[in-house]
């Protein structure tokens, strides 16, 4: 057992743990944000920003644990776009290899990790699901660049050509490729068909 300000401080770094406050006849899961939380982007954990913009009141992290409403403090060193949902790549990880695998839908994914997060129904949470699939497709398009080689071309992920990622199949016969010399022009096939 550990006092507020001690629960705190050692998860400065783990914003996704849930924790567990005794109210005075059983333990009930409370978020780390209800006991004063609040992360610090944009600088390492534990330091402070000079010039911190006000932290938004529902800020969303989806996580394999569950979904949390987060305390943030942007950095005003940069210029964010006001985001208002994050998720970690174990989550978005997970969601690709369900949605390959097995057809999980988006909305169907995040449902379960809603239900993973409180069950009873009666704190329905932020609907997240636009914001996740739009994280999802982020994801994919910067997996695509990588696994071609985008960020090592001069011209940069910005030169990307349409069309340019696309892959070839391997089981399409392409002479010069994957035929052997002049097998493409000894073996055609007739053009007529044959007399009776």
């Amino acid at each position: 057992m550990f006092c507020q300000g001690c629960i705190v401080s050692e998860h400065q770094a783990l914003p996704t743990h849930w924790t567990q406050e005794w109210n005075g006849s059983f333990f009930e899961r409370r978020g780390l944000k209800s006991l004063g939380l609040e992360i610090q982007l944009g600088h390492p954990v534990g330091f402070r920003c000079p010039h911190p913009l006000t932290a938004i009141k529902t800020f969303t992290l989806i996580d394999v644990s569950g979904i949390h409403n987060v305390g943030v403090r942007f950095c005003n060193c940069d210029s964010p776009r006001d985001p208002q949902t994050c998720a970690t790549f174990a989550v978005v990880r997970l969601f690709q290899l369900l949605n390959c695998l097995d057809k999980v839908s988006s909305h169907d994914f995040l449902r379960s990790l809603e239900f993973l997060t409180n069950n009873d129904g009666f704190s329905p949470l932020p609907d997240r699901r636009r914001a996740f699939r739009h994280i999802v497709r982020q994801y994919r398009t910067t997996l695509m660049m990588k696994r071609a080689g985008r960020g090592h071309s001069s011209s940069g992920v910005s030169g990307t050509a349409q069309g340019e990622l696309a892959l070839q199949c391997r089981a399409c016969p392409q002479p010069a490729r994957n035929l052997p010399y002049l097998t493409h022009r000894t073996h055609r096939r007739p053009t007529t068909p044959p007399p009776p």
